[in-house]
């Protein structure tokens, strides 16, 4: 969910990656996102994962352009099994 607390509407790119610990990308899925004044909007993106990558991952998303100072959202740490 992406969430605009200012008082302009906000427009670029939503992107989605999941990276090894060593900081290579496994996999990446982008969509734009058009965002009205203080208004909130919900996106679903897939990520296809090539195999399954050894190790623990980690996942974030990120804006562009950067909505004021912040542009990267806390990423999380995953660990993809293979079934």
């Amino acid at each position: 969910m992406m969430v605009n607390d200012r008082d302009a509407a906000e427009k670029g790119e939503l992107r989605l990656t999941l990276e090894k610990e060593d900081g290579t990308e496994v996999a990446r899925a982008s969509r734009a996102f058009d965002v009205a004044p203080l208004g909130t909007l919900g996106h679903e993106l897939a990520l296809a994962v090539p195999g399954a990558p050894d190790g623990t991952c980690s996942g974030g998303g990120e804006r562009s352009p950067a909505i004021g100072s912040r542009q990267r959202s806390a990423g999380r740490k995953v660990t993809i099994v293979e079934r």
